[in-house]
C-alpha cells in the first residue's frame, strides 16, 4: 500500500496529536497498535511532518516524559499483553515500547519507569 499525506505543519501536528490521544484509550489501542495499515499511516504522517519541520522540531514537539501512574500502567500493561500474547522475550520490550508510543518520543526516564512497571507486572 502506498500512502501520500499532504497538509500544513499545523494540520499534520494536529493529526499526530489526535493519533497519540487515540492510542492512549485502552479500547482503541488494542485495535490500532500493531495494525500494519495503522502503522503505515503513522509512518507516512510522521515522515511528512519531519520532512516539513525537521527532526529537531519534531522531537521538541513530541518528546514526552510520562509521569502519570495511569499512563505508565497503561503502557506497561500493553507491553505485557503484547509480550505474553506473542510469547516474545522481555528483551524486545524497549523496541516494542518505542513502537507503541509513536508518534511520541519517550524520554529515557519515561522508558525506565514504564519498563520497571512492566517488570512488576511480569513478576506477579
Amino acid at each position: 500500500m502506498k500512502l501520500e499525506i499532504f497538509g500544513t505543519d499545523e494540520e499534520l501536528q494536529h493529526l499526530l496529536n489526535c493519533i497519540h490521544i487515540g492510542q492512549l484509550c485502552p479500547d482503541e489501542r488494542f485495535l490500532l497498535v500493531g495494525n500494519p495499515v495503522w502503522q503505515e499511516l503513522i509512518d507516512a504522517i510522521q515522515t511528512r511532518y519531519i520532512d516539513q519541520v525537521g527532526e529537531d522540531a519534531y522531537r521538541s514537539t513530541f518528546t514526552r516524559d510520562v509521569t502519570d501512574p495511569r499512563e505508565i500502567d497503561l503502557l506497561a500493561g500493553q507491553l505485557e499483553t503484547m509480550l505474553l500474547g506473542k510469547n516474545w522475550p522481555r528483551e524486545r520490550a524497549e523496541a516494542i515500547l518505542e513502537h507503541i508510543a509513536r508518534p511520541c518520543v519517550l524520554t529515557a526516564s519515561a522508558r525506565d519507569r514504564i519498563l520497571a512497571r512492566l517488570d512488576e507486572f511480569l513478576s506477579e
